[in-house]
């Protein structure tokens, strides 16, 4: 069994309130799992910077970290060919067709590798919290919120203050977006304990004196 925890590595953010708690590269909206999905489409890394906005730098230390995780004697099944080094190569601005060609492995087993990575992105909120959970949370704090700035301004309607009363329906708007965001749970990777266990395919840990 072969595991990846993403919360160790720094390019990459789980928080619930973006994209229910996917992994994205850090300050964007952009989900990892995209990248993996295009490199086993065929594209290069250099395809995918192109395209989607984040930096070499930024895929290359998911890759990498992909590649330190399997690092060790993972390999593809009856060969002696790493699987880090697919990780490596992608990194280096290679597809998936051009590592079958250089290296013992085929395009299938190349793409089972990208598709395992991509698979162990899928997780649950980060901050521990289920999406009903997280949404009731912020729902309660603003009704209370919206529910005393409505009484603020009923009360200034009935003394005659009608300009304060015009300021307070303004507030009421901003006051209820700022609680929306600040009380949204934003625990962040640090609070996935949860990892993905999966069966990597068609690699294994060869026996001593074996292939």
């Amino acid at each position: 069994m072969v595991s990846l925890d993403w919360s160790q590595c720094p390019a990459v953010e789980s928080l619930p309130v973006k994209l229910e708690g996917a992994w994205l590269f850090k300050g964007t909206w952009m989900p990892v799992k995209v990248v993996f999905e295009n490199l086993e489409a065929g594209m290069t890394v250099n395809e995918i910077t192109g395209i989607f906005g984040v930096t070499r730098e930024e895929v290359k230390t998911v890759l990498r970290f992909v590649s330190e995780s399997l690092a060790g004697a993972w390999r593809f099944k009856g060969t002696r060919m790493p699987v880090k080094v697919v990780f490596e190569n992608l990194g280096a601005g290679m597809s998936v067709d051009e590592i079958a060609g250089m290296f013992d492995v085929t395009r299938e087993e190349v793409k089972s590798v990208l598709h395992f990575a991509s698979e162990s992105l899928t997780n649950e909120p980060a901050s521990g919290y289920s999406q009903y959970e997280v949404l009731n949370r912020i729902s309660r704090k603003a009704a209370m919120v919206i529910l005393f700035a409505n009484l603020s301004v009923l009360l200034c309607i009935y003394l005659g203050y009608n300009g304060v009363a015009a300021v307070l329906g303004l507030l009421t708007g901003f006051s209820t977006l700022f609680v929306v965001f600040r009380q949204a749970p934003s625990h962040g990777v640090n609070q996935i304990e949860q990892l993905n266990n999966k069966n990597l395919p068609n690699i294994r840990v060869p026996r001593e004196g074996g292939r």
